[in-house]
């Protein structure tokens, strides 16, 4: 049998697009395939245009679906502004920065993961760690995303799964996103 596996249905169901490029899967799949849909926020529109979709579908919802390996360290940062401060995205920016340079230089992170939603974000976050260790002698930054070449995104990603070094931070900045 074949799956097909969407995740983020709830952003697809947003995108004009979708319905008719799921229309042309389904219509070029065999009648045996089962549809999955992942999503962690599913609004009461969305889940009635996912039901519309494949008529026989069947929703499973549950709680707790993701976890964290009890080998990761989660950190939530505080990056509220002040009730009085402009709210613009270079003042959020900036208080995101702030509050991630002050978690990287007061704790060691052997290796970090940093998401950002554009490449052009992950390029200030890049310069921001760069900046903690002008020298590259404590702290490394791995690009993976659309600004960087395929061969080093791979290479970056070989590099951040190796063993880790015990001297030097490694953070993967990265995004889904080729915009």
């Amino acid at each position: 049998m074949l799956s097909i596996f969407l995740d983020e249905v709830d952003i697809l169901c947003n995108d004009e697009e979708f319905e008719a490029a799921f229309q042309c899967i389904i219509n070029s799949s065999p009648v045996t395939t089962q549809y999955l849909f992942g999503t962690v926020t599913l609004l009461v529109d969305i889940y009635n245009k996912i039901v519309e979709i494949p008529p026989d579908c069947e929703v499973i919802m549950r709680p707790g679906i993701h976890w964290t390996s009890p080998h990761l360290a989660e950190f939530l940062i505080d990056c509220s502004r002040e009730e009085d401060s402009e709210k613009t995205p270079d003042t959020a920016f900036l208080n995101k920065k702030s509050a991630f340079i002050q978690l990287a230089e007061e704790s060691l992170v052997t290796k970090g993961i940093v998401f950002c939603n554009r490449f052009e974000t992950c390029r200030k976050v890049e310069n921001a760690l760069k900046c903690i260790d002008r020298k590259g002698a404590d702290t490394q930054v791995l690009p993976f995303h659309a600004a960087v070449s395929q061969e080093l995104r791979q290479a970056n990603v070989k590099e951040f799964a190796a063993s880790p070094t015990k001297d030097v931070s490694l953070f993967l900045v990265c995004t889904d996103m080729y915009v």
